[in-house]
């Protein structure tokens, strides 16, 4: 179990210019949860050629020996699931290559459950919406399709959680996320993610804010994504592990503020 304080960090230049500290959400025998953030890309991939990832950033202090790591345990690293890199979020890796088989047939299994929150600027009178289509990799460029010649199943459900006169904040539930899932299937449903300039809009300020008033008493400087991992939950698969839910980052939860958005009880 890990300890209240439990970090993993990482010097300059590593993952950032700056260092990083990530926070250790659980720690067990076989696997281990950090909170990561928005910008760090959890393994490599091939979207990202050039971009260091955290699986290895681990994995090369581990073999380091790593004081830290030694002390929680770590002496390998194995992704198992997480948030993509726009996106913050619980990301789930295994110690061991056994322990990485059996979390991945977990998640292979659908027995793995992610909750998204995420912010758009449509309105909709739906509270609730649900989204089945397939979701397949570009054949040429670094984002995701609808195709149902090569895609995969892929299912999302939406949940309406508040709203106001600037949009609105929706959950979106899932197992097994495919790539941009959550980004391409809120946009197929008119509600676009906020920020997402490759599947939906860019949010402009000034179509944000109530007329004769000023830009910034109303809304924040954010920039990325307004989609965040919220909450992970193990508890049907049969590793040990239960619900880790996550706060928002301030930046985002100034934002909800401003925009009249509240956060689910």
């Amino acid at each position: 179990m890990s300890k209240s304080g439990d970090f993993i960090g990482f010097p300059e230049n590593w993952l950032r210019q700056k260092p990083v500290r990530l926070p250790v959400l659980r720690n067990e025998a076989d696997w281990f949860v950090v909170n990561k953030l928005a910008g760090l890309l959890p393994q490599a991939h091939p979207w990202y050629p050039d971009k260091s990832n955290l699986t290895q950033a681990i994995r090369k202090q581990a073999e380091e020996g790593k004081g830290e790591l030694r002390r929680l345990g770590i002496t390998h690293c194995y992704y198992v699931c997480g948030p993509e890199c726009e996106s913050p979020g619980p990301t789930l890796f295994a110690k061991t290559k056994f322990g990485s088989d059996h979390l991945k047939n977990a998640y292979g299994s659908n027995l793995i459950e992610f909750q998204f929150l995420f912010v758009t600027r449509s309105h909709t009178s739906d509270s609730e919406l649900n989204c089945e289509l397939p979701v397949g990799q570009h054949r040429d460029q670094p984002k995701a399709v609808i195709s149902h010649k090569y895609g995969k199943k892929a299912s999302t459900r939406f949940r309406k959680v508040s709203e106001s006169d600037f949009g609105e904040l929706w959950e979106a539930t899932t197992t097994h996320p495919r790539y941009h899932q959550i980004r391409l299937h809120a946009a197929e449903l008119g509600i676009p993610v906020f920020g997402d300039g490759l599947y939906g809009e860019q949010l402009i300020e000034k179509e944000m804010r109530p007329r004769g008033r000023a830009p910034r008493a109303f809304l924040p400087r954010f920039s990325g994504l307004a989609l965040l991992l919220s909450a992970m939950d193990l508890s049907r698969s049969d590793c040990g592990g239960g619900l880790f839910r996550v706060p928002p980052s301030k930046p985002f939860a100034l934002m909800l503020r401003k925009c009249g958005l509240e956060l689910p009880e």
